[in-house]
């Protein structure tokens, strides 16, 4: 139609030049499968912007410490069938002097995992122990697998339920029982819980080291996330970080798992961050994890 109204020159024109100049912070526009597809900002692009089969995705994350210059690095996995998160543990875990843990990479092979992350805390006497006795409950396929004394950690259970539902509560066995819990540790702090950040704007809140979470969005993906501590390229991450991070990635409930050296993930039995004992690389020896499994 604008052939029959105006000259080669002009449509040239108006061809060659840009009348749309969106920044990257407001809605950015792509193609997917012919479709157009509008996001409401880089990190919904970051999340949604994947292939259709797609079981996750392995997002970068990098930032400045609320409150403090210190700069982090990280990993989050972004799993988009929350049904497919499970906790798995060492085959040593219990609650009797000869438990055992063992590494994030050994429980992952183990279990055939697409991704392993840390899960929940351990009693560790000395800060010398073998990771073998989960602190808290700890629930497997909707059964109690332990149930040693809880390490107040300031949370509770964490845990899906058989909906696939992320629930953070603390309560009872027979109340996580009456839940239909499926798959759970006990830590904390919460960080999210029903949209509300408890860490929002808390500036002075600057603890950092490594630090381990996880959360799941209101559309059901789960968010797991890790940022390493006290290195060169990374100086950790506070609650409030993490908080925030989970935040901008849309979780409605999040919560810090065991941190510090504990901080692992991997992928494919991979470690794809960088396990830190303040010193050293070191590969801990944990007593459970959370785990993606193939469909």
């Amino acid at each position: 139609m604008a052939t029959t109204i105006y000259d080669d020159t002009i449509i040239n024109n108006v061809v060659d030049n840009e009348f749309v100049d969106l920044s990257d912070d407001e809605i950015d526009f792509s193609l997917d499968s012919g479709n157009l597809e509008v996001y409401a900002n880089k990190y919904e692009e970051e999340i949604l912007n994947h292939d259709e089969d797609d079981i996750y995705k392995i997002i970068k994350i990098s930032g400045t410490t609320i409150g403090a210059d210190y700069h982090y690095e990280g990993y989050m996995a972004v799993i988009y069938d929350p049904s497919l998160v499970k906790i798995a543990k060492s085959s040593g875990a219990g609650t009797s002097d000869t438990s055992y843990g063992e590494t994030l990479s050994v429980i992952s092979r183990k279990n055939n995992a697409l991704i392993a992350m840390n899960a929940g805390g351990f009693y560790d006497p000395n800060w010398n122990s073998n990771g073998g006795i989960p602190h808290g409950p700890v629930f497997i396929d909707g059964v109690l697998d332990s149930n040693y004394a809880s390490g107040d950690a300031g949370g509770g259970i964490i845990g899906f339920d058989k909906n696939d539902k992320l629930i953070l509560k603390k309560m009872t066995i027979d109340e996580a029982y009456s839940l239909g819990i499926r798959d759970a540790v006990e830590w904390g702090p919460f960080l999210i819980v029903n949209g509300v950040n408890y860490y929002k704007d808390v500036n002075y809140y600057t603890w950092t080291c490594g630090r381990a979470a996880i959360g799941q969005r209101a559309d059901g993906i789960v968010l797991m996330l890790v940022i390493d501590g006290l290195q060169s390229h990374s100086q950790g991450a506070s609650y409030a970080d993490m908080a925030h991070i989970m935040e901008l990635y849309g979780a409605v409930n999040a919560a810090n798992l065991d941190g510090g050296t504990s901080t692992s993930m991997t992928v494919n039995h991979e470690y794809i961050n960088s396990p830190w004992n303040g010193y050293v690389p070191t590969y801990r020896w944990l007593p459970n994890a959370w785990i993606v499994v193939n469909k």
